[in-house]
């Protein structure tokens, strides 16, 4: 939450910025909000249950009934409720008698365990997950936590989610087999922070639609583009190889800190030594991950650019923080 503070403060001083400025909610009804530091603090279970008049953390995943009729029993109703589980009904709880009550910037923090089945649980209160958000009138900013890397932990979260989702929850969060066989093969202790970008620049440039301060949106193709066109409109023609196929196998090579055989004319460097032993060097992670990785291929190199990045200013193994 610090670092969120600095930021902020970094990006007003660095615009010459005033700290108070307008900032529509998602009604688009404007109102001041000064973003001098530090920001408020709001304890997300003390919040919801002062506003709601229930104890939040007395329910759990099955309880869902229960609570439907205890927030029904208090006057309060939002549409789709009748289908949520427990997890999406005090997010939407929270979201109607809470969220629009802040105007922030406020940290939200302390979410009950059941609300963010990939969150670490806290050392100091186990019924609570280490996350917290950033709130600007109704908008949430950024999203950080604290990773679970346990995979048994990891696999009872999933589990429950998915009987939530059997239920007819369609807000409950995904099965995700790979994640927890990777978690199982061992997963260093991690934080996340994810920060939406486009709704900063929206408020600091007061913009309704994020739309609008996206900086790389997706065109539509011109009217004369045809498949894979080049830039004059013309289709691109497939250049076709005059070689001839040979039977030749390349030579076979298998080395310690890698389950893959890889061709050693692809890869000349697969491994070196490096801190605890071999690691893959940079170009071999990459063969590997174009081999197997899919939706998450470019994710995982812009985050391993970063980790080198960081790994330099460090002093740090840049190869090694890449691959990790």
């Amino acid at each position: 939450m610090r670092f969120t503070e600095q930021l902020f403060d970094h990006v007003f001083d660095a615009l010459h910025l005033d700290r108070k400025i307008q900032v529509k909610d998602k009604e688009g009804t404007p109102r001041e909000v000064n973003f001098a530091t530090p920001f408020e603090r709001i304890d997300y279970v003390a919040g919801v249950n002062k506003a709601s008049g229930l104890d939040i953390t007395q329910y759990t995943m099955d309880d869902a009934d229960k609570l439907r009729n205890d927030i029904k029993a208090k006057g309060i109703e939002f549409a789709g409720m009748d289908s949520m589980g427990t997890t999406t009904l005090i997010d939407y709880l929270y979201k109607k008698v809470l969220r629009p009550t802040i105007l922030g910037p406020a940290f939200i923090y302390n979410y009950p365990k059941i609300m963010q089945p990939l969150a670490r649980i806290s050392d100091t209160n186990p019924s609570i997950v280490e996350q917290f958000q950033l709130l600007v009138n109704g908008r949430e900013i950024c999203k950080a936590y604290s990773e679970l890397v346990d995979p048994l932990m990891q696999q009872a979260n999933f589990d429950e989610q998915s009987a939530a989702i059997a239920a007819g929850d369609e807000e409950a969060t995904a099965e995700d087999k790979d994640f927890v066989q990777a978690m199982e093969h061992g997963m260093p202790c991690q934080s996340g922070f994810g920060m939406g970008l486009e709704r900063i620049l929206a408020i600091l440039t007061s913009q309704d639609n994020l739309r609008d301060v996206i900086m790389f949106p997706l065109m539509k193709p011109e009217a004369n583009d045809v498949g894979r066109a080049g830039i004059t409109g013309q289709p691109v023609e497939e250049k076709k190889s005059n070689q001839t196929p040979t039977n030749v196998s390349s030579p076979k090579i298998e080395k310690p800190g890698c389950n893959e055989t890889l061709e050693e004319n692809k890869i000349p460097s697969l491994i070196r030594e490096g801190q605890g032993g071999f690691v893959p060097t940079a170009s071999s992670a990459n063969a590997l991950a174009e081999k197997y990785l899919t939706e998450t291929l470019q994710h995982c190199r812009q985050v391993g650019k970063v980790m080198q990045y960081f790994a330099k200013k460090l002093g740090e193994d840049e190869n090694l923080r890449y691959v990790a």
